[in-house]
């Protein structure tokens, strides 16, 4: 075959000659406004601003990170990023994958959203509330059997009952909340909509009978 009809291929771009996706990011004044929107609702919940930080770093990424990536993008220790995405993982808000050609794990954020916070409500509310609902009803049967005066007992089981009434509630809503997990997100935009929208006609009278009843 001749030089001249012969085919000329252009090798792809070395990784190397790529730009570092960790500048990238940390020059990327759109992140920089995320981290501090992320890192404020996370420490809101309870969890590290950290946790927010590095979460969202991977959730704004179009393609999975490296730890040593992270650490650039954020000027955070390894001991940090690793212990951060050690716990995202454990409330399934990251997930480890592995890369060709390339000997470090990568990380990248769970795109259902809503799987990430049935997987926080299920490992951490869900649970404190059914250990609420256990105590407190514990406690309401035994003073049922008490000596202590009707009246008192009657009006303090009243109270309990409540408690127990709102824990229902909260389990109801993180029972809802994990069914919509399994769905896209198209699917739990229509249904929240839908649920907004619902009426039930015969609650308020029903909810007015149960007053009078009670």
């Amino acid at each position: 075959m001749n030089d001249s009809t012969a085919k000329t291929t252009t090798p792809p771009p070395s990784p190397r000659c790529r730009p570092e996706v960790g500048s990238q990011l940390r020059d990327d004044p759109y992140l920089q406004e995320l981290l501090g929107i992320f890192a404020e609702f996370f420490e809101g919940f309870g969890f590290k601003p950290n946790l927010g930080r590095i979460w969202t770093v991977l959730f704004y990424s179009v393609e999975p990170l490296s730890q040593k990536q992270l650490m650039r993008t954020l000027g955070l220790s390894a001991g940090m990023v690793s212990q951060g995405l050690h716990e995202l993982t454990r409330f399934g808000m990251v997930r480890a994958k592995s890369a060709k050609q390339r000997r470090e794990t990568l990380y990248e954020t769970e795109r259902n959203l809503t799987k990430i916070v049935a997987s926080i409500l299920g490992k951490r509310e869900s649970q404190i509330v059914a250990r609420l609902m256990q105590r407190v009803d514990h406690l309401k049967q035994r003073l049922a059997v008490s000596q202590k005066n009707a009246e008192f007992v009657t009006s303090r089981i009243d109270g309990l009952d409540q408690v127990l009434v709102i824990c229902a509630l909260a389990q109801a809503i993180i029972h809802l909340v994990e069914t919509f997990s399994h769905y896209s997100y198209h699917a739990v935009s229509l249904g929240t909509r839908a649920l907004a929208k619902l009426k039930v006609p015969q609650l308020p009278k029903f909810l007015n009978w149960s007053i009078q009843s009670g």
